[in-house]
C-alpha cells in the first residue's frame, strides 16, 4: 500500500515557581529562652525557685553573696540569653519572619506559582475535549478490491450529504489471521474513509488509532473477515503528506467486516482484462469498461505489472522496460501473446541511411531516377531468421510524404525499402519508416504516440506495392541526423536499432494484437 507520511511539532511550556510561606516551628510563644524571672516557666533552668544560687537555699547567702541580685549575671537584665538580646528572640532570630528562607512568600512549593498547580502543569489537558462522530460499517458491503486493500461503505449516511456514499477503505502491509494495533496515525493495518466519495465536499479521515482483529483470511480468494475499533481524524494531503485535524474526528466502535468475493464477476484475470481490451481498438471508454466488472485477483494481476513492477524499476509504464523487466507478471495477464507459433523477439535490425530527395504526395513517375539503390534497413525476421534483404532483388529506397491511414488528415515522411519490378517475379520483404516528426532528435520506435515516436514495419505488399500483412513492426531507437518536409532535393538521415515483433506475439501492448487494424502474416518459418 502506498504509505502516508506527516510531520507534527510539539511545544513545550514552561513555568517558573515563587515561594510561599508554611514553616511556623521557631514562632513565638515556645521559644525556650523567655523570661527567666517567670515562676510559671518551668523549663527554664535559670528561673527563680529551682536556681541552686538563689535565695533560702544558698548557704552563703547575705549582702555580700557574689552571686545574689542584682548581680547575678543569670538574672536580669544582664543575663545574655534574656530578652532582648537573646539571638533566638524576635525580631533578630534567622529562623523568624520574614526572613525565613522557608516561609512565605519564596516557598516554591506553595501556590500560586507551583509548578505543580493548575493552570501551568503540562500533564493536565489544555483544550475541551473533542467529541468524535459514531459511525457503523456496512458488512455486507465489503470486498476483495485487490490484495491487502478492502473497501466497503459507511451505514445511513451519517457523514456529510446523506445522499453520498461514504466510502471506507481498509489497508494492510500484509493479511493474516492477527490483531493489529495502531497509535498516533503508525499502523501496518489502516482504516480510511472518505466522506461523500468521488463529490466535491469529499472528506478524508485517517486512522488515529485503534485495533483490527482479523478472525478469518483466504489468500487465495482474498476473502477477510474482521472487526475495526477505531478513531479516526480528518486529514488535508498534500502529495504524500498529510496534517491532521483533530478537531474533527470519527469513532468506529465495533465494526465487523466480512469482504466476500462476488461468484458473478465478468472478468476474473488480469488475462481476461487484456482479452476484453484487444475488442475496444483504443476506444477509451470501451477499455474503461473492461475495468467496471473484475475481480480482487485480475485487478491484483494487473496492478502487480503495470504498479508493483513498474514502479520497482521505474518503467514509468514504458513498454520496453515492462517486458525486459516484468516478463513473468506479462505473462499473467495474458501479454506475451502466441509463443508457440512466433518467437519474442521475432528479429533485429540496424537503420543507416540518408536520402537526398523527399518526393511530394502522388509523385511516382520519378521515383527511381531519385532512389537509392541500396539497403538503409538490415537484419532478420520470422522465426529462422530470414535476411530482411533479399538478395535476388534489385533494391530500391526513397523518401516520399503521404497519407496517414490511421489519421487521414495528417500527412507523414515515409520511408521506403523494396524492390523494382520484374515480370511475374514478387520480392520482398518491404521496410516502411513512418514518421510525423519534424524536428531531429532521438526518438522511440513502437505503435504508441506519434508525437514521440516513429513506427517501422517489416511487410508483404502486392505487386502494386500496397500492404497486404506486416510480418513485424520494430521496438526500439532512431535517430533522425536530418529531416526536411519540402519536397525535392532534400536531406533526411536516420540511424538506429530495433528488435522486431508479430501482432500476435507483442508483449509490449497487451500480447496478441492483431485484428482488422492491425493485420499479422503468418509465422515466417
Amino acid at each position: 500500500m502506498k504509505k502516508l507520511v506527516f510531520i507534527t511539532i510539539f511545544f513545550a511550556l514552561f513555568a517558573f515557581a515563587g515561594c510561599g510561606s508554611s514553616n511556623e516551628i521557631t514562632d513565638e510563644p515556645t521559644n525556650q529562652t523567655d523570661d527567666p524571672t517567670n515562676p510559671d516557666d518551668q523549663t527554664n533552668p535559670t528561673d527563680d525557685q529551682t536556681n541552686p544560687t538563689d535565695d533560702q537555699t544558698n548557704p552563703t547567702d547575705d549582702q555580700t553573696n557574689p552571686t545574689d541580685e542584682p548581680t547575678n549575671p543569670t538574672d536580669e537584665p544582664t543575663n545574655p540569653t534574656d530578652e532582648p538580646t537573646n539571638p533566638t528572640d524576635e525580631p533578630t532570630n534567622p529562623t523568624d519572619e520574614p526572613t525565613n528562607p522557608t516561609d512565605e512568600p519564596t516557598n516554591p512549593t506553595d501556590e500560586p506559582t507551583n509548578p505543580t498547580d493548575e493552570p501551568t502543569n503540562p500533564t493536565e489537558p489544555t483544550e475541551p475535549e473533542i467529541e468524535c462522530t459514531g459511525i457503523s460499517l456496512d458488512a455486507s458491503t465489503f470486498i476483495p478490491y485487490y490484495e491487502n486493500v478492502y473497501i466497503g461503505f459507511v451505514e445511513n449516511g451519517i457523514l456529510g450529504d446523506a445522499s453520498s456514499d461514504d466510502l471506507i477503505q481498509i489497508e494492510f502491509d500484509e493479511v493474516a489471521v492477527n490483531s493489529y494495533t495502531s497509535t498516533n496515525y503508525n499502523c501496518t493495518a489502516c482504516t480510511i474513509v472518505a466522506q461523500d466519495n468521488n463529490t466535491e465536499d469529499e472528506k478524508i479521515y485517517f486512522q488515529k488509532n485503534g485495533t483490527i482483529v482479523v478472525s478469518e483470511y483466504d489468500p487465495e480468494t482474498m476473502e477477510m473477515s474482521a472487526e475495526i475499533s477505531a478513531t479516526l481524524v480528518a486529514v488535508t494531503i498534500n502529495n504524500n503528506y498529510f496534517t491532521p485535524d483533530e478537531t474533527d474526528c470519527i469513532t468506529i466502535e465495533t465494526g465487523v467486516v466480512r469482504a466476500e468475493e462476488s461468484s458473478d464477476h465478468a472478468i476474473k484475470t488480469c488475462a481476461g482484462i487484456t482479452e476484453c481490451k484487444k475488442g475496444c481498438d483504443e476506444n477509451e471508454a470501451c477499455i474503461e469498461n473492461c475495468f467496471s466488472d473484475i475481480s480482487a485477483v485480475a485487478r491484483t494481476q494487473y496492478l502487480n505489472l503495470f504498479s508493483t513492477c513498474n514502479e520497482a524499476h521505474n518503467c514509468e509504464n514504458n513498454y520496453y522496460c515492462l517486458w525486459e523487466n516484468c516478463a513473468e507478471e506479462e505473462e499473467i495477464c495474458g501479454m506475451r501473446g502466441d509463443t508457440e507459433n512466433y518467437n519474442i523477439p521475432y528479429g533485429e535490425v540496424t537503420i543507416n541511411g540518408t536520402f537526398t530527395y523527399l518526393h511530394a504526395e502522388g509523385e511516382t513517375e520519378i521515383l527511381y531516377s531519385h532512389a537509392l539503390e541500396a539497403a538503409f534497413v538490415e537484419g532478420t525476421f520470422g522465426n529462422n531468421n530470414t535476411p530482411v534483404v533479399d538478395s535476388e532483388g534489385q533494391l530500391l529506397s526513397y523518401a516520399k510524404i503521404a497519407p496517414f491511414k490511421d489519421v487521414p488528415e495528417e500527412k507523414n515522411i515515409t520511408l521506403v525499402q523494396t524492390y523494382k519490378k520484374e515480370e511475374g517475379k514478387s520480392f520482398g520483404p518491404t521496410v516502411h519508416i513512418v514518421t510525423t516528426l519534424h524536428e531531429t532528435g532521438t526518438y522511440k520506435l513502437g505503435l504508441s504516440d506519434w508525437e514521440e515516436e516513429a513506427r517501422l514495419f517489416i511487410s508483404n505488399t502486392d505487386s502494386e506495392g500496397e500492404k497486404i500483412c506486416d510480418h513485424a513492426f520494430g521496438v526500439g531507437t532512431i535517430n533522425i541526423t536530418a529531416i526536411s518536409w519540402t519536397p525535392g532535393e532534400t536531406t533526411i538521415s536516420v540511424n538506429g536499432t530495433a528488435k522486431l515483433y508479430s501482432y500476435k506475439a507483442s508483449p509490449h501492448y497487451g500480447g496478441d494484437i492483431s485484428g482488422t487494424k492491425w493485420v499479422a502474416c503468418e509465422p515466417k518459418n
